[in-house]
Parts: structure tokens; sequence; C-alpha cells
């Protein structure tokens, strides 16, 4: 049986427990950046409300909205990125 046949009659079976000891787990740049950023602001209950409702109403997401939060957001991206 060739490399492609052992392959699959490899992935035929199940696997069985400490088979895949190498695997590994790789985490991009941007998903560290965005780890590093964190949950320690406090949330606002009011705020968290006020939002929830608008989303309901389909009245939050407004051009000028979304553009203020992609800026934050690139900040946030920058200032993470030079921090690091």
């Amino acid at each position: 049986m060739g490399k492609l046949g052992s392959m699959r009659a490899a992935a035929a079976r199940p696997a069985t427990f400490g088979e895949f000891q190498d695997d590994q787990l790789e985490i991009s740049e941007t998903g560290q950046i965005l780890s590093s950023l964190g949950t320690d602001a406090p949330i606002r209950a009011e705020q968290v409300a006020e939002i929830r409702q608008a989303i309901a109403e389909g009245t939050y997401e407004t051009p000028d909205k979304i553009a203020l939060t992609v800026d934050r957001l690139l900040e946030a991206l920058r200032t993470a990125s030079v921090d690091a």
C-alpha cells in the first residue's frame, strides 16, 4: 500500500487516545492583538440597554456610527501593535 493508501486507511479508522501528540495551535498576530485588548472596560448597563433597544428597532447601525466604530477599532489595533 502506497503513502496515499495508508493515509486513506488512517483517515478511515477512528483516532486513538494519544495518537495526535504533535497537534499544535497557532494564533494569528491579529488574534493575539485582539486578545491583548482584554475586557477591562466596565459594562454600563444603561448604555447596553439603550443599544439593545436601538438594535431591536433597527435604528442603531447608521453609517456614521459604523465609521466611528471602525476608526476606534483601527486606533485600538494600532495602539496595541505599537505596545506589543
